[in-house]
Protein backbone atom coordinates (compact mmCIF):
# COMPACT_ATOMS: atom_id res chain seq x y z
CA UNK A 1 0.00 0.00 0.00
CA UNK A 2 1.27 3.44 -0.89
CA UNK A 3 0.60 6.89 0.54
CA UNK A 4 0.75 10.36 -0.95
CA UNK A 5 3.94 12.02 0.17
CA UNK A 6 2.20 15.41 0.00
CA UNK A 7 -1.09 14.93 1.86
CA UNK A 8 -0.78 11.35 3.23
CA UNK A 9 -3.82 9.96 1.44
CA UNK A 10 -3.92 6.26 0.49
CA UNK A 11 -2.97 5.71 -3.16
CA UNK A 12 -4.05 3.03 -5.58
CA UNK A 13 -1.36 0.58 -6.79
CA UNK A 14 -0.88 2.07 -10.22
CA UNK A 15 -1.93 5.68 -9.43
CA UNK A 16 0.21 8.42 -10.94
CA UNK A 17 -1.60 11.34 -9.23
CA UNK A 18 -3.12 11.70 -5.81
CA UNK A 19 -6.90 11.80 -6.13
CA UNK A 20 -7.09 14.05 -3.06
CA UNK A 21 -4.56 16.79 -3.69
CA UNK A 22 -3.52 16.15 -7.28
CA UNK A 23 0.16 15.75 -6.46
CA UNK A 24 2.19 13.49 -8.74
CA UNK A 25 2.96 10.03 -7.32
CA UNK A 26 6.57 8.97 -7.51
CA UNK A 27 7.23 5.54 -9.12
CA UNK A 28 10.44 3.48 -8.97
CA UNK A 29 11.37 4.79 -12.40
CA UNK A 30 10.73 8.35 -11.28
CA UNK A 31 12.98 7.80 -8.30
CA UNK A 32 15.95 6.98 -10.53
CA UNK A 33 15.16 9.98 -12.67
CA UNK A 34 14.94 12.08 -9.54
CA UNK A 35 18.42 11.03 -8.55
CA UNK A 36 19.70 12.18 -11.91
CA UNK A 37 17.88 15.51 -11.84
CA UNK A 38 19.02 16.23 -8.31
CA UNK A 39 22.56 16.69 -9.50
CA UNK A 40 21.49 19.11 -12.24
CA UNK A 41 18.89 21.07 -10.20
CA UNK A 42 20.06 21.78 -6.62
CA UNK A 43 16.93 23.86 -5.92
CA UNK A 44 14.72 20.80 -6.38
CA UNK A 45 16.89 18.85 -3.87
CA UNK A 46 16.39 21.57 -1.33
CA UNK A 47 12.63 21.35 -1.85
CA UNK A 48 12.64 17.58 -1.29
CA UNK A 49 14.58 17.90 1.95
CA UNK A 50 11.96 20.30 3.39
CA UNK A 51 8.93 18.11 2.71
CA UNK A 52 6.78 17.47 5.83
CA UNK A 53 7.11 14.23 7.81
CA UNK A 54 4.48 11.60 7.10
CA UNK A 55 1.59 11.63 9.64
CA UNK A 56 0.52 8.78 11.95
CA UNK A 57 -0.49 5.93 9.64
CA UNK A 58 -3.21 4.72 11.98
CA UNK A 59 -5.27 7.83 11.80
CA UNK A 60 -4.35 9.59 8.59
CA UNK A 61 -5.32 13.24 8.47
CA UNK A 62 -6.34 15.27 5.43
CA UNK A 63 -5.02 18.75 5.90
CA UNK A 64 -6.47 21.49 3.66
CA UNK A 65 -3.62 22.17 1.27
CA UNK A 66 -4.10 24.08 -2.04
CA UNK A 67 -2.56 22.26 -4.99
CA UNK A 68 0.48 23.79 -6.55
CA UNK A 69 -0.32 26.32 -9.29
CA UNK A 70 1.91 24.49 -11.71
CA UNK A 71 0.75 21.03 -10.78
CA UNK A 72 -0.33 19.01 -13.83
CA UNK A 73 -4.00 18.19 -14.21
CA UNK A 74 -5.25 14.65 -14.67
CA UNK A 75 -5.44 13.66 -18.31
CA UNK A 76 -8.85 13.46 -19.96
CA UNK A 77 -10.45 16.28 -17.96
CA UNK A 78 -10.63 19.52 -20.07
CA UNK A 79 -10.40 22.89 -18.36
CA UNK A 80 -13.93 24.11 -19.11
CA UNK A 81 -13.62 27.61 -17.58
CA UNK A 82 -10.56 28.37 -19.69
CA UNK A 83 -12.27 27.19 -22.87
CA UNK A 84 -15.35 29.23 -22.10
CA UNK A 85 -13.26 32.33 -21.35
CA UNK A 86 -11.34 31.91 -24.60
CA UNK A 87 -14.54 31.51 -26.57
CA UNK A 88 -16.00 34.63 -24.98
CA UNK A 89 -12.83 36.56 -25.77
CA UNK A 90 -12.99 35.47 -29.42
CA UNK A 91 -16.63 36.51 -29.66
CA UNK A 92 -15.87 39.89 -28.09
CA UNK A 93 -13.03 40.51 -30.53
CA UNK A 94 -15.23 39.52 -33.47
CA UNK A 95 -18.00 41.82 -32.24
CA UNK A 96 -15.62 44.76 -31.89
CA UNK A 97 -14.26 44.15 -35.37
CA UNK A 98 -17.72 44.01 -36.96
CA UNK A 99 -18.90 47.11 -35.10
CA UNK A 100 -15.81 49.04 -36.17
CA UNK A 101 -16.31 48.04 -39.77
CA UNK A 102 -19.96 49.11 -39.80
CA UNK A 103 -19.35 52.39 -38.01
CA UNK A 104 -16.30 53.11 -40.13
CA UNK A 105 -18.15 52.58 -43.37
CA UNK A 106 -21.03 54.72 -42.12
CA UNK A 107 -18.73 57.61 -41.25
CA UNK A 108 -17.07 57.40 -44.62
CA UNK A 109 -20.42 57.65 -46.32
CA UNK A 110 -21.39 60.68 -44.24
CA UNK A 111 -18.15 62.45 -45.02
CA UNK A 112 -18.21 61.69 -48.73
CA UNK A 113 -18.38 64.96 -50.71
CA UNK A 114 -20.46 63.30 -53.39
CA UNK A 115 -23.06 62.11 -50.90
CA UNK A 116 -23.30 65.49 -49.19
CA UNK A 117 -23.54 67.33 -52.47
CA UNK A 118 -26.24 65.03 -53.79
CA UNK A 119 -28.40 65.46 -50.71
CA UNK A 120 -27.98 69.19 -50.21
CA UNK A 121 -27.67 70.60 -53.72
CA UNK A 122 -30.81 71.50 -55.53
CA UNK A 123 -31.34 70.37 -59.09
CA UNK A 124 -29.72 72.72 -61.55
CA UNK A 125 -31.72 74.12 -64.37
CA UNK A 126 -30.38 73.34 -67.78
CA UNK A 127 -30.17 76.08 -70.43
CA UNK A 128 -32.82 74.31 -72.52
CA UNK A 129 -35.37 74.19 -69.68
CA UNK A 130 -34.63 77.80 -68.72
CA UNK A 131 -35.16 79.06 -72.29
CA UNK A 132 -38.35 77.01 -72.59
CA UNK A 133 -39.90 78.77 -69.60
CA UNK A 134 -38.76 82.29 -70.52
CA UNK A 135 -40.13 84.52 -73.24
CA UNK A 136 -38.01 84.46 -76.38
CA UNK A 137 -35.64 87.42 -76.30
CA UNK A 138 -35.46 90.02 -79.04
CA UNK A 139 -32.05 91.23 -80.16
CA UNK A 140 -32.05 94.40 -82.22
CA UNK A 141 -29.28 95.27 -84.66
CA UNK A 142 -28.55 98.67 -83.14
CA UNK A 143 -25.71 99.44 -85.56
CA UNK A 144 -27.96 98.89 -88.56
CA UNK A 145 -30.77 100.97 -87.06
CA UNK A 146 -28.41 103.82 -86.19
CA UNK A 147 -26.99 103.83 -89.70
CA UNK A 148 -30.54 104.23 -91.07
CA UNK A 149 -31.21 107.24 -88.82
CA UNK A 150 -27.81 108.80 -89.54
CA UNK A 151 -28.52 108.47 -93.29
CA UNK A 152 -31.31 111.03 -92.83
CA UNK A 153 -29.87 113.30 -90.15
CA UNK A 154 -27.47 113.21 -87.21
CA UNK A 155 -29.28 116.00 -85.34
CA UNK A 156 -32.82 116.54 -86.70
CA UNK A 157 -34.16 113.01 -86.24
CA UNK A 158 -34.54 110.77 -83.19
CA UNK A 159 -35.73 107.16 -83.07
CA UNK A 160 -36.37 104.74 -80.22
CA UNK A 161 -37.49 101.09 -80.52
CA UNK A 162 -38.56 98.92 -77.58
CA UNK A 163 -39.76 95.29 -77.70
CA UNK A 164 -42.67 95.44 -75.22
CA UNK A 165 -41.86 93.26 -72.21
CA UNK A 166 -38.27 92.65 -73.33
CA UNK A 167 -34.96 94.02 -72.11
CA UNK A 168 -33.48 95.09 -75.43
CA UNK A 169 -33.90 98.65 -76.66
CA UNK A 170 -32.61 100.83 -79.46
CA UNK A 171 -32.10 104.54 -78.86
CA UNK A 172 -30.57 106.60 -81.63
CA UNK A 173 -27.94 109.22 -80.78
CA UNK A 174 -30.64 111.93 -80.31
CA UNK A 175 -33.24 109.69 -78.61
CA UNK A 176 -32.98 111.55 -75.28
CA UNK A 177 -33.06 115.02 -76.82
CA UNK A 178 -36.26 117.07 -76.42
CA UNK A 179 -38.30 117.52 -79.59
CA UNK A 180 -41.68 119.20 -80.07
CA UNK A 181 -44.33 116.72 -78.88
CA UNK A 182 -46.66 117.20 -81.85
CA UNK A 183 -49.36 114.50 -81.92
CA UNK A 184 -48.38 113.06 -78.50
CA UNK A 185 -51.59 112.19 -76.62
CA UNK A 186 -50.11 109.23 -74.73
CA UNK A 187 -49.17 111.00 -71.46
CA UNK A 188 -52.71 112.37 -70.97
CA UNK A 189 -54.19 108.89 -71.52
CA UNK A 190 -51.77 107.23 -69.08
CA UNK A 191 -52.20 109.94 -66.43
CA UNK A 192 -56.01 109.66 -66.68
CA UNK A 193 -55.83 105.87 -66.32
CA UNK A 194 -53.57 106.32 -63.31
CA UNK A 195 -55.94 108.80 -61.68
CA UNK A 196 -58.89 106.42 -61.74
CA UNK A 197 -61.20 109.36 -62.53
CA UNK A 198 -63.98 107.96 -64.77
CA UNK A 199 -64.59 111.30 -66.48
CA UNK A 200 -60.88 111.74 -67.23
CA UNK A 201 -60.59 108.18 -68.55
CA UNK A 202 -63.62 108.57 -70.81
CA UNK A 203 -62.33 111.84 -72.29
CA UNK A 204 -58.85 110.39 -72.71
CA UNK A 205 -60.11 107.33 -74.58
CA UNK A 206 -62.10 109.54 -76.95
CA UNK A 207 -58.99 111.67 -77.47
CA UNK A 208 -56.93 108.57 -78.33
CA UNK A 209 -59.45 107.20 -80.83
CA UNK A 210 -60.10 110.50 -82.64
CA UNK A 211 -56.99 112.59 -81.86
CA UNK A 212 -59.47 115.27 -80.76
CA UNK A 213 -57.80 118.19 -78.94
CA UNK A 214 -60.92 119.21 -77.02
CA UNK A 215 -61.31 115.72 -75.52
CA UNK A 216 -57.64 115.79 -74.56
CA UNK A 217 -57.99 119.15 -72.82
CA UNK A 218 -61.07 117.89 -70.96
CA UNK A 219 -59.10 114.93 -69.68
CA UNK A 220 -56.30 117.24 -68.54
CA UNK A 221 -58.80 119.40 -66.67
CA UNK A 222 -60.41 116.34 -65.04
CA UNK A 223 -57.09 115.14 -63.58
CA UNK A 224 -56.25 118.59 -62.17
CA UNK A 225 -54.65 120.60 -64.98
CA UNK A 226 -51.21 120.85 -66.57
CA UNK A 227 -49.40 121.04 -63.21
CA UNK A 228 -50.93 117.69 -62.18
CA UNK A 229 -50.05 116.18 -65.55
CA UNK A 230 -46.43 117.34 -65.29
CA UNK A 231 -46.23 116.07 -61.72
CA UNK A 232 -47.40 112.65 -62.90
CA UNK A 233 -44.85 112.67 -65.77
CA UNK A 234 -41.98 113.35 -63.36
CA UNK A 235 -43.15 110.66 -60.94
CA UNK A 236 -43.48 108.11 -63.75
CA UNK A 237 -39.91 108.72 -64.89
CA UNK A 238 -40.59 110.60 -68.13
CA UNK A 239 -38.00 113.24 -67.36
CA UNK A 240 -37.76 114.65 -70.89
CA UNK A 241 -41.49 115.24 -71.30
CA UNK A 242 -43.36 118.35 -70.11
CA UNK A 243 -46.53 120.11 -71.22
CA UNK A 244 -46.58 123.92 -71.14
CA UNK A 245 -49.83 124.50 -73.03
CA UNK A 246 -53.15 122.89 -73.88
CA UNK A 247 -53.67 120.99 -77.12
CA UNK A 248 -54.30 123.30 -80.10
CA UNK A 249 -53.39 126.49 -78.21
CA UNK A 250 -51.65 128.30 -81.07
CA UNK A 251 -51.47 131.61 -79.21
CA UNK A 252 -49.56 130.01 -76.31
CA UNK A 253 -47.30 128.28 -78.80
CA UNK A 254 -46.53 131.56 -80.53
CA UNK A 255 -45.74 133.07 -77.14
CA UNK A 256 -43.06 130.43 -76.56
CA UNK A 257 -45.03 127.85 -74.58
CA UNK A 258 -44.61 124.38 -76.05
CA UNK A 259 -45.04 120.72 -75.24
CA UNK A 260 -41.86 118.60 -75.45
CA UNK A 261 -40.86 114.98 -75.32
CA UNK A 262 -38.03 112.68 -76.38
CA UNK A 263 -38.09 109.60 -78.59
CA UNK A 264 -37.03 107.44 -75.65
CA UNK A 265 -39.84 108.76 -73.41
CA UNK A 266 -42.40 108.36 -76.20
CA UNK A 267 -41.41 104.72 -76.89
CA UNK A 268 -41.75 103.91 -73.18
CA UNK A 269 -45.21 105.51 -73.14
CA UNK A 270 -46.18 103.39 -76.14
CA UNK A 271 -45.12 100.25 -74.27
CA UNK A 272 -47.07 101.39 -71.20
CA UNK A 273 -50.13 102.04 -73.36
CA UNK A 274 -49.94 98.51 -74.76
CA UNK A 275 -49.68 97.12 -71.23
CA UNK A 276 -52.70 99.22 -70.22
CA UNK A 277 -54.78 97.71 -73.02
CA UNK A 278 -54.91 100.88 -75.12
CA UNK A 279 -53.24 99.64 -78.32
CA UNK A 280 -56.42 99.59 -80.40
CA UNK A 281 -57.16 103.20 -79.38
CA UNK A 282 -54.28 104.28 -81.63
CA UNK A 283 -56.46 104.03 -84.73
CA UNK A 284 -55.13 106.76 -87.01
CA UNK A 285 -54.88 105.78 -90.69
CA UNK A 286 -51.11 105.74 -91.08
CA UNK A 287 -51.33 104.56 -94.67
CA UNK A 288 -52.97 107.88 -95.56
CA UNK A 289 -49.69 109.54 -94.59
CA UNK A 290 -47.67 107.20 -96.81
CA UNK A 291 -46.57 104.77 -94.06
CA UNK A 292 -46.10 101.23 -95.41
CA UNK A 293 -47.05 98.26 -93.24
CA UNK A 294 -44.44 95.46 -93.50
CA UNK A 295 -45.74 92.03 -94.43
CA UNK A 296 -47.02 89.95 -91.52
CA UNK A 297 -47.37 92.78 -89.00
CA UNK A 298 -50.16 95.07 -87.72
CA UNK A 299 -49.64 98.79 -87.10
CA UNK A 300 -51.51 100.99 -84.61
CA UNK A 301 -50.40 104.57 -84.26
CA UNK A 302 -50.68 108.35 -84.22
CA UNK A 303 -48.94 111.06 -86.18
CA UNK A 304 -48.39 114.72 -85.34
CA UNK A 305 -47.13 117.90 -87.01
CA UNK A 306 -46.33 121.28 -85.51
CA UNK A 307 -43.91 124.17 -85.18
CA UNK A 308 -40.29 123.86 -86.31
CA UNK A 309 -41.68 121.83 -89.21
CA UNK A 310 -41.94 118.88 -86.81
CA UNK A 311 -43.38 115.60 -88.03
CA UNK A 312 -43.73 112.67 -85.64
CA UNK A 313 -44.96 109.06 -85.65
CA UNK A 314 -45.89 107.00 -82.57
CA UNK A 315 -46.49 103.37 -83.57
CA UNK A 316 -47.16 99.99 -81.91
CA UNK A 317 -46.13 97.23 -84.34
CA UNK A 318 -47.48 93.74 -83.66
CA UNK A 319 -45.28 90.95 -85.05
CA UNK A 320 -45.41 87.19 -84.75
CA UNK A 321 -43.09 87.29 -81.73
CA UNK A 322 -43.99 90.41 -79.80
CA UNK A 323 -45.20 94.01 -79.98
CA UNK A 324 -42.66 96.68 -80.84
CA UNK A 325 -42.96 100.29 -79.65
CA UNK A 326 -41.52 102.63 -82.31
CA UNK A 327 -41.25 106.41 -81.96
CA UNK A 328 -39.90 108.62 -84.76
CA UNK A 329 -39.43 112.37 -84.09
CA UNK A 330 -38.22 114.79 -86.73
CA UNK A 331 -37.85 118.54 -87.10
CA UNK A 332 -36.93 120.72 -90.06
CA UNK A 333 -36.95 117.68 -92.37
CA UNK A 334 -40.51 117.79 -93.73
CA UNK A 335 -43.21 115.19 -94.05
CA UNK A 336 -41.74 113.15 -96.91
CA UNK A 337 -38.41 112.65 -95.15
CA UNK A 338 -40.16 111.74 -91.90
CA UNK A 339 -42.33 109.17 -93.68
CA UNK A 340 -39.37 107.64 -95.54
CA UNK A 341 -37.35 107.35 -92.33
CA UNK A 342 -40.31 105.75 -90.57
CA UNK A 343 -40.80 103.18 -93.38
CA UNK A 344 -37.13 102.20 -93.34
CA UNK A 345 -37.14 101.75 -89.54
CA UNK A 346 -40.33 99.66 -89.62
CA UNK A 347 -39.01 97.44 -92.43
CA UNK A 348 -35.72 96.80 -90.60
CA UNK A 349 -37.37 96.06 -87.25
CA UNK A 350 -39.88 93.71 -88.91
CA UNK A 351 -37.09 91.79 -90.64
CA UNK A 352 -35.22 91.38 -87.33
CA UNK A 353 -38.11 90.17 -85.15
CA UNK A 354 -40.20 88.03 -87.53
Amino acid sequence: MRFCTNCGSVLEEDAKFCTNCGAAVETPNDASASDTSTAEQPTQTMSAQTMPTQPNWGTPTQPTVQPAADAPKPKGKPNVPVIVAAAVLVLVLLGVGIAYGVLGSGNKGAASPATTSSAASPKSTSPSSASASAKAGITLNTDKLQSIVSGYSETEAAVSVIPVGENDEFDSSQANTKFVAAGLYLPVYLAAKSSGNPGAVSSAETMMRTMDNDSGNAAISDIGGLSTLNGWLGGAGYSNTDFQRAFGDVEASNSGYENYTSAADAAKMLAATDNAGGTNLLSYDLASEGVTTPSGVILNGHRGQGIKNSYNFFILMKTGKTTMAVSVLTQNLGKDTAVSLTNDILAEVASEVK
